[in-house]
């Protein structure tokens, strides 16, 4: 046990962790990826839906393998098999045209007035 988790663990604790580590979210998925994902729906390409699991099963490996460098508790995958976070919605919703994934920009600073 790491000197810190020893020092904030009360006596009568039973588990070796007083408090268990994880993140939260998804992570973002490699460029490769998406190729991958892009080969597989193109029908004149010769990349099966077997070739694009173990794409997936790869990054999802990358992810747990970052979290056990970190010394997590609970390891997750980053969501490497999910679509876009709001193409499962949208296609549900008649009218809605999907436009590709969401984009996030890095917050600005505010100015000095």
């Amino acid at each position: 046990m790491t000197e810190s988790r020893e020092r904030f663990r009360p006596p009568d604790h039973d588990n070796d962790h007083f408090l268990m580590t994880t993140v939260v979210g998804s992570y973002p998925k490699p460029k490769w990826l998406n190729r991958a994902k892009e080969l597989a729906e193109d029908g004149d390409h010769d990349f099966d839906d077997g070739r694009l699991a173990e794409a997936m099963d790869d990054a999802a490996r990358l992810v747990t393998d970052e979290h056990v460098r970190a010394g997590l508790d609970v390891v997750v995958d980053g969501e490497m098999r999910r679509n876009e976070m709001v193409e499962y919605f949208a296609d549900r919703i008649d009218g809605y045209e999907f436009n590709g994934p969401v984009k996030v920009s890095p917050p600005t600073s505010p100015t000095a007035p």
